[in-house]
């Protein structure tokens, strides 16, 4: 993948990540699941900011944007603009 004059592969979601920057992880391990079994988590992964759920957080078999989309929480149409360019 090539960079963009910033030095950033993916141009949008790297000015989403600075906006966000005052969001921190301890520890995020993301893998591909081998389980054919519905999405689940153990909280509601919508737009809503759940707070502290005593630190722990579980979810399997959603796609990556769910992930990123929850965790970084983009404003109006930012969604729309960083989709295509997030991995198949």
């Amino acid at each position: 993948m090539a960079l963009g004059g910033s030095g950033c592969a993916l141009p949008y979601f790297c000015r989403m990540a600075v906006i966000a920057s005052s969001r921190t992880f301890d520890v995020a391990s993301v893998k591909p699941s081998t389980s054919n079994g519905p999405p689940n988590s153990n909280f509601p992964l919508g737009p809503i900011d759940y707070g502290k759920n005593a630190g722990f957080f579980s979810a399997t078999n959603h796609p990556f944007s769910t992930y990123l989309f929850f965790a970084y929480k983009p404003n109006g149409n930012q969604a729309q603009f960083v989709a295509p360019q997030l991995p198949a």
